[in-house]
């Protein structure tokens, strides 16, 4: 994981921060939910201290949004790879943050049987990191990065160049702006299309899917994985 870890600070104020959540009684459910938003409002849409408050105060952690400051939005920028990697259960949420040994992931990644020279779309990337992983786990196929919102997929191109530089068709990388009614890869005949913890996002999902059919060959397979 030492590669994708470009953003990392001091991980002793990270481990302060959540010291002090730990302190006010927050829950670790509640401290990634209410981390991972405002890193969103500060990397992705740019949004000021005072404007990601206000919006924090909507997530329900009221504790640590009364207790919050500039410098605690600060350290968690500074460490948004550890937490990249955070969110997808990558690594540990505690000090010193190394891989969670009960971690899925990359047995996840082995279970869609991935063969060399597939082509491969992760529909709704999000902040890219799964997609990044499957990049570099798997590095013999075509993958097609696939977001609806311009703002993430403008964050995950930046990652994606940070690791690969700036030519990302020399790795069989392509960054897709989708639709709310289409993946943008109808008749691409893609082998596998992902779609991760995103299906309930989806607005209209007959439309999607029907877009879905025809972005897979005939004996595609569209892989759906949801957190309940």
């Amino acid at each position: 994981t030492s590669v994708l870890l470009h953003n990392v600070s001091d991980l002793t104020e990270l481990q302060v921060l959540l010291t002090k959540w730990d302190s006010l009684g927050v829950s670790k459910n509640d401290q990634i939910h209410f981390t991972y938003n405002v890193l969103m409002y500060r990397v992705v849409k740019n949004y000021s201290f005072k404007v990601i408050m206000k919006k924090a105060k909507k997530l329900g952690a009221k504790v640590i949004v009364d207790n919050f400051t500039e410098d605690d939005l600060r350290v968690i920028v500074e460490n948004k790879d550890i937490l990249d990697l955070i969110f997808e259960d990558v690594l540990r949420w505690k000090y010193p943050f190394a891989i969670d040994p009960e971690t899925e992931i990359f047995k996840e990644i082995l279970a869609y049987d991935v063969k060399k020279g597939e082509k491969i779309a992760d529909i709704g990337a999000g902040t890219g990191m799964f997609s990044l992983l499957l990049a570099m786990f798997l590095p013999d196929v075509e993958l097609f990065v696939n977001e609806l919102d311009k703002d993430f997929l403008e964050y995950t191109t930046k990652k994606f160049i940070a690791i690969f530089g700036s030519n990302l068709e020399e790795n069989a990388v392509s960054m897709i702006k989708g639709g709310l009614i289409s993946t943008s890869l109808e008749g691409y005949d893609l082998d596998k299309i992902f779609l991760r913890n995103t299906l309930h996002h989806i607005l209209y999902t007959e439309d999607m899917l029907l877009s879905i059919e025809n972005s897979l060959k005939s004996d595609g397979m569209l892989l759906v994985k949801e957190s309940i």
